[in-house]
């Protein structure tokens, strides 16, 4: 059994992605935890592909609806970025970049650079009667390693 990094209380897996796809929210849930881990860039030669980043936090869903999971694609070039990788919109952890390469003198290798930083929709445009709908609560986020050209993935616990 997981437990949540916000509350250490124990929360059932429910399910988790390493390709995009749509997740079906099931009946009678309407607050999952998620956590978000980002796509780190590759190596080509030499240098080292920036740290990713990991997100998490309880996001509102309607039940018997599906919410939309893009996970970012690697990069297979020095110098470029790795994709981003979201829950339904709600967190979002871009990816790393790759090791740099200058090939001006002869090849040169860097470390690339580090992910931008995580963003999540904690809230969502007012609404009759009540105000702001809240949607992700106690989000966090933490400097992530993965291995080298490793995809995002995404987590979901209920």
């Amino acid at each position: 059994m997981a437990v949540d990094n916000i509350s250490h209380s124990p929360v059932r897996h429910i399910a988790s992605f390493v390709t995009s796809g749509t997740f079906s929210v099931p009946e009678g849930v309407s607050k999952v935890y998620v956590t978000v881990e980002g796509t780190r860039g590759s190596t080509h030669g030499g240098g080292t592909p920036g740290a990713s980043h990991r997100a998490s936090g309880y996001v509102e869903v309607i039940p018997n609806k599906t919410a939309i999971v893009t996970i970012g694609a690697t990069t297979s070039a020095s110098n470029t970025t790795a994709g981003t990788t979201s829950f339904d919109g709600a967190i979002t952890v871009p990816g790393s970049g790759s090791n740099t390469l200058d090939t001006r003198y002869g090849p040169s290798y860097g470390t690339g650079a580090a992910a931008a930083a995580t963003s999540a929709t904690t809230s969502l445009p007012t609404g009759a009667p009540g105000g702001a709908i809240v949607r992700v609560s106690s989000f966090t986020t933490a400097s992530y390693t993965p291995g080298v050209g490793a995809t995002g993935v995404v987590h979901i616990y209920g």
